[in-house]
Formats: C-alpha cells, structure tokens, sequence
C-alpha cells in the first residue's frame, strides 16, 4: 500500500504545481482539492488507527494548505476530532506530524470546547504521555 502513497503524493504535488502555475484569480482553493484524501482518512480514523504511509499523504497535503476559511474550518475540526481518538494508540511520530498541522491549520481562535477536550483526554493519556514526538508536539 505504501506505492499507493507515494503515487497519490506524486500526483498531488503535481496538481499543486499547475495551480500555483495559474493565475491568482483563476486558482482552485487548495482546501477544496485536499478534502476527498483527507474525508478519507478522516473515515478511516473513525474506524481504525491510521496506518504511517495514510499519515505521511496526510501531513504531506496538510502542510501545502493555508489556515482554514470559514468553509474548511468546521470539516478539519471534525477530521481533528476523529484523528484524536487514536493519538494514544498510535507509537508513530508521524501522528504528531499530523495534528500539528490540523492545529496549525484551525488557529487558536477555532479551539473550541469539544476540540480542547479532545486535544487535552488525547494529549495527557498515559500512553501518548511516554511518546518524545508527543513531547515535540506540546513544546510547538
């Protein structure tokens, strides 16, 4: 599966070259783009913990996104919400990776009620609390 990865990272760079290549005006929003990836792997949070090649695609397309609109906001906070039930399940840094792009991407100002319980019952879980990429994470 991990060739799966690497072949839907392969074309989304791609398609993130053309759109930087158009005009500002004419440009799809990046957001829009990523969100069928990342619905899928929000899916799969919700069932299972999220393998490191699924990481990797994630935090590859989460790092070329802006801070969210109003628009995207409330979709990445329900991926948020979903990829927190796993955190202390998962041994892979990478998981880090991922939330502190979600984080960067909603802002402290969208750190609501239900995130900030499901970042704090994640974050101080006796399991996550021995990972040095957790210890990473709470220092960024």
């Amino acid at each position: 599966e991990s060739h799966h990865a690497e072949h839907l990272l392969l074309v989304w760079r791609t398609l993130v070259a053309v759109v930087s290549a158009l005009p500002p005006d004419r440009r799809p929003n990046l957001h829009s783009l990523a969100r069928p990836v990342l619905e899928e792997m929000r899916q799969f949070c919700l069932q299972a913990s999220p393998p490191r090649h699924g990481l990797q695609v994630a935090c590859a397309l989460l790092k070329d996104l802006g801070p969210c609109d109003i628009s995207s906001a409330e979709f990445v906070k329900s991926f948020l919400l979903a990829f927190c039930e796993w955190i202390p399940h998962s041994v892979l840094d990478e998981t880090f990776e991922v939330l502190d792009q979600l984080l960067r991407l909603l802002g402290r100002a969208a750190l609501d009620g239900a995130v900030t319980r499901a970042l704090t019952h994640s974050m101080l879980n006796q399991y996550t609390t021995r990972s040095k990429a957790q210890r990473r994470s709470q220092t960024a």
